[in-house]
């Protein structure tokens, strides 16, 4: 192939044309070196959007600002297995299940983008979190119910929760406990 026509980010003329980062980097994910460089596409989105005035959808290939982003409990849950495996045992190639690349290769940081907790989130990624930004790991038994705990959250707010909401719904359910104990059942 001598030559190939297409478009940045889709937008453009469509006869024949193919998306150009979404081939490319298609081919990168099978090992397949395109001999182009996306290792900033943040600053190559950037520049396009300002010269053609024309946005990115937020879910667009390897472009988008949620593309690396699981909100869905059993795509968090096998996301954050994946990175545990990646970071525990083979750190030199990147096999974590629903991210075709690691995004770091692109310029993009996957400690934020990778796993965000609202309402339709599940125990594994709200776990995650936990267990990447502040250091704790919570036992399995307590995992649904603290899960539950944040989802209702995230649900009566109408919002994504941060790590630091996170991090303070876990303190105040579990640590900053300002009533004494209390006989609540016995079978």
């Amino acid at each position: 192939m001598k030559r190939v026509e297409g478009t940045l980010f889709g937008n453009g003329e469509r006869t024949g044309n193919v998306y150009i980062i979404t081939l490319a980097l298609n081919m990168f994910s099978h090992g397949i070196d395109p001999k182009l460089n996306f290792e900033n596409i943040p600053t190559i989105i950037s520049k396009y959007e300002k010269l053609t005035r024309m946005k990115v959808h937020e879910r667009h290939p390897y472009g988008g600002e949620l593309v690396f982003t699981a909100f869905s409990g059993s795509h968090q849950d096998a996301i954050a297995k994946g990175m545990k495996w990646h970071k525990e045992e083979d750190p030199q190639y990147w096999t974590v299940p629903y991210l075709l690349i690691n995004p770091m290769d692109i310029g993009r940081e996957y400690e934020r983008d990778i796993i965000r907790i609202n309402s339709q989130s599940g125990k594994g990624g709200i776990s995650y979190i936990l267990q990447e930004k502040y250091g704790l790991t919570l036992p399995t038994e307590m995992r649904e119910s603290f899960g539950y705990s944040v989802k209702n959250v995230s649900d009566r707010n109408h919002k994504e929760l941060m790590p630091n909401e996170i991090y303070d719904i876990f303190i105040n359910i579990y640590v900053n406990i300002n009533s004494p104990i209390e006989f609540i059942y016995y079978n």
